[in-house]
């Protein structure tokens, strides 16, 4: 489920800070984990216009079949484009006949796109002809820290039932330094995770808890799992996405706390200021999680 505000260009831009963040060490253990399988078949939960797909095909089996699922028809609707655009840029070919997919690296991947609204689970998504099992990697990115604990516990009863893999990248922790610093950064640190347990379409959202809640349910149910972090390091040369992060800071900070806008207000000139004189340097903290089923 794609939120409001969670625009086609704002996924274009964080693209290149996202990948470069995932922990390699989870990519290849998830290779290893995946190695041998026939075909692995895919569901990105919250796909927007496909970045999950586009970090993860090179590192899975030669046969993928995706499932991009999302409530945004617009960004699905960009998907095709941005595919293709992505196999030129990689080297791989982009085909839609017989059905859409992608080749490239001794890899074929098929593409299926459907709307869905994954407020409701998997289940209650109701998309046609998906089923989970065991050759099945249940995947998202940036999407657990928007979930609340009901949605949470149902996918892992979803994906432990057909012991599906699970790997979810880029969930926020609640860190954020800025470098250098201003006297009111703790402040707006204070009202930006307050802002992440608001409701974000999936019920009361677990914002910097997701990771550790999603791990506690799976090694519950015998999963193996580990944890890694994917921070963003985002200096002086991306300052429009530095720009757009703080910018959407303040907002929700002064969303949680509307006296908090006399203070908030100075810290986001001056942390501007620093950014168009290139002097600025973010950490945003994220958390990667693989989880596979354990012996039977």
């Amino acid at each position: 489920m794609s939120l409001k505000g969670f625009s086609a260009a704002w996924l274009a831009l964080r693209e290149p800070a996202d990948q470069r963040a995932r922990d390699p060490g989870l990519l290849a253990s998830l290779t290893e984990a995946v190695r041998g399988r026939p075909t692995l078949q895919v569901v990105d939960l919250g796909s927007g216009s496909g970045s999950n797909l586009r970090a993860l095909a090179p590192w899975l089996p030669h046969r993928q079949e995706w499932w991009l699922l999302d409530h945004d028809a617009q960004l699905l609707a960009a998907v095709r484009e941005r595919m293709q655009q992505w196999a030129v840029q990689s080297g791989w070919t982009s085909e839609d006949e017989p059905r859409p997919c992608l080749l490239g690296a001794g890899r074929e991947v098929g593409l299926r796109i459907h709307q869905a609204d994954l407020a409701r689970g998997l289940a209650g998504a109701a998309v046609p002809a998906l089923r989970l099992d065991s050759d099945t990697l249940v995947t998202g990115a940036a999407l657990l820290d928007l979930v609340s604990q009901d949605w949470l516990a149902q996918l892992v009863t979803d994906c432990c039932t057909a012991r599906a893999m699970v790997y979810f990248s880029l969930s926020y922790d609640g860190r954020l330094r800025c470098d250098p610093q201003l006297p009111d950064d703790p402040l707006l640190q204070r009202l930006v995770n307050q802002h992440q347990l608001r409701d974000k379409g999936f019920g009361a959202a677990l914002g910097p808890q997701a990771v550790n809640v999603l791990r506690q349910l799976l090694a519950a149910q015998g999963y193996q799992c580990r944890i890694a972090r994917s921070d963003w390091m985002i200096g002086p040369d991306e300052a429009q996405l530095q720009r757009e992060l703080v910018n959407g800071w303040a907002v929700a900070a002064i969303e949680m706390d509307a006296n908090a806008s006399a203070r908030i207000h100075p810290w986001q000139a001056a942390r501007c200021a620093l950014i168009a004189a290139g002097h600025s340097r973010l950490c945003v903290g994220h958390l990667d999680i693989l989880a596979l089923p354990g012996a039977d």
